[in-house]
Parts: structure tokens; sequence; C-alpha cells
């Protein structure tokens, strides 16, 4: 079974293109994917954000088309294909959530016991129901998944905080937000190369294999 799932993988992280090496997503998970000031977020550190996008977006995907979802991350809606979209909205969410928990990590925020307690239960959860193959794809454990969501759930809690400092509402301090936006412009952003090789849409999703 394992020897499936290994050939399984091997096929989800190919990438389109002759004499090209496939992407092997697990033993890529120490290359950089962006720069955030002096800081290098791998692939390691956005893993999970890969594996929850790609299980969001797959369930659009499969109400488009249920037989064939791979079609729903290849349309152009307004200029741009969604898996394009899908990818700049993974990065976006791991520089603002990085910014917001290193200013939560400054300013001595944590998450309670309680909120940790919530948040362990909802990791262990979360993680035994996952497929074998969506565990090798990006080599998690439950350890990386809690980590993951403890990182999420601190920059959640920072918002608040974000949002009392710059007198805003709280969809001003999303990705996307006006405040959130303007407060971005004192940090400097760059998106490394090898980010545009990762074949999103396919990392941890079998189902989309068979659809070149």
């Amino acid at each position: 079974m394992r020897k499936v799932f290994a050939a399984l993988l091997a096929a989800s992280l190919l990438l389109s293109g002759c004499g090209k090496e496939p992407f092997k997503a697990a033993d890529r998970l120490q290359d950089t994917m962006v720069t955030v000031d002096e800081t290098e977020l791998k692939l390691d550190d956005i893993a999970f954000l890969i594996l929850e996008t790609e299980s969001s977006v797959q369930k659009q995907a499969k109400a488009y088309n249920s037989k064939e979802p791979a079609a729903y991350w290849r349309l152009h809606v307004n200029g741009r294909f969604i898996k394009d979209m899908v990818m700049e909205g993974i990065i976006d969410t791991a520089v603002h959530d990085f910014l917001f928990c290193q200013l939560a990590n400054e300013g001595g925020i944590e998450l309670t016991a309680g909120e940790h307690d919530v948040i362990e239960q909802k990791a262990s959860s979360y993680y035994a129901g996952l497929s074998t193959f969506q565990k090798e794809a990006l080599d998690l454990d439950e350890a990386d998944i809690l980590k993951a969501m403890e990182r999420i759930g601190l920059a959640e809690k920072y918002s608040e905080f974000f949002c009392i400092e710059h007198r805003c509402e709280p969809e001003d301090a999303r990705t996307d937000g006006a405040a959130y936006r303007e407060f971005l412009k004192d940090h400097h952003v760059s998106v490394s190369g090898v980010w545009k090789e990762v074949p999103i849409g396919r990392v941890t999703l079998w189902e989309n294999l068979s659809d070149d």
C-alpha cells in the first residue's frame, strides 16, 4: 500500500513540460517560498496552508464539476486563472500571519491555556481525518498541524489588537483590508521563483493527478 501511495505522490508533483524533474514537495520543505523583511519562510512553514487551501478549493471544484474537479483549477476568471489566485492567496496569508505573530510575540501576547487546549483538540481531530497520501505529500505529522494552527490562532488573536491600534474594523485587518495593506507598505516581501514550481491543486489532491 505504501508503494502505491508513493507512486501516486510522485505523479501528483510532476510539473508539466518535457525534461523537468518532478517537484516532490516532501523533499523540498526547506526551500524558501517567500522572504518577509529578513526572514525566509520555507515550504515547511506554509505546508498546512497549502493543505487547508487545497482542501477548501477542492470542495468548490467538486461542486463545479464532480467528475473532473481539476477543470475548476484551470478556470479563467476576470483575466486570471483560479490556480494563480489560490497561489497568491496562500502567500498573502502566510505573510499576514507571520507578521501578526511576530508583533504578538514582541508585545507579549500569547494564547491562553484554554485557547491552546481547544486548538490541540482541533489539530488532533484534523490530523486523524487526513489520508496517508495527504500526510506523506508534505511530510506532515500531528505536531506540524498543531504548530500551524497555533500560529493561525495567535495571528487571529493579534488582529484584535491591530484593530484597536489602527482604529479599524476586523475586515480591515485581513489580507485584503485597507489598514493591513497600508501597514504592509512598511515591510519588504519577495516571493521566490521556486514558488511558481509548486503544483498547487495537486500537492495533496490525488484525485486531480490523472488530469494533465
